[in-house]
């Protein structure tokens, strides 16, 4: 199977991965996972296209991707491989901490990582970048469950 060429919508907009949530068995999975209801804020009145890097997704979420003009690219992520050369053809990667945020970083994509207050401690507790990785620039959630304050800033960076 050939992984599919992602066009953008727009010719003047990036074209963006997202991916909202970690693997449900990780200890830390529903602190540091952002609801995809909230994330989908930054795909409102923006030229950009938005790429879904989540696997696995429910049917609520595909139902909200596709409200939202969200591609799923769920059906060709299955393997490193395939999803390293999806994430080749995007602009930017916005990830929680998960495999994708290391994968678009290891290849050198911008990656944006947004952090729970808690965050692994590869990310240290301060900085807004990583040592290992230059391409990666880290957002901290800095209260409780607020991620509105995360997504703003974000959104300040994508204009």
């Amino acid at each position: 199977m050939v992984v599919s060429q992602l066009k953008a919508k727009n010719k003047s907009g990036k074209k963006i991965g997202l991916a909202w949530t970690g693997a449900a068995t990780h200890v830390n999975n529903d602190n540091r996972s952002i609801p995809l209801v909230e994330l989908l804020t930054i795909t409102k009145d923006t030229e950009d296209s938005f790429y879904s890097l989540q696997m696995p997704i429910s049917a609520e979420e595909r139902g909200m991707l596709k409200d939202h003009g969200v591609t799923d690219l769920e059906p060709e992520l299955p393997g490193y491989a395939r999803t390293a050369a999806l994430i080749e053809q995007l602009d930017l990667v916005i990830t929680i901490d998960t495999a994708i945020a290391h994968l678009a970083a290891a290849l050198g994509k911008p990656t944006w990582v947004l952090l729970c207050e808690n965050a692994d401690w590869r990310w240290h507790t301060e900085s807004k970048a990583s040592e290992w990785y230059p391409t990666i620039k880290l957002f901290r959630r800095k209260s409780g469950n607020n991620w509105q304050s995360v997504l703003s800033e974000v959104m300040k960076f994508l204009d």
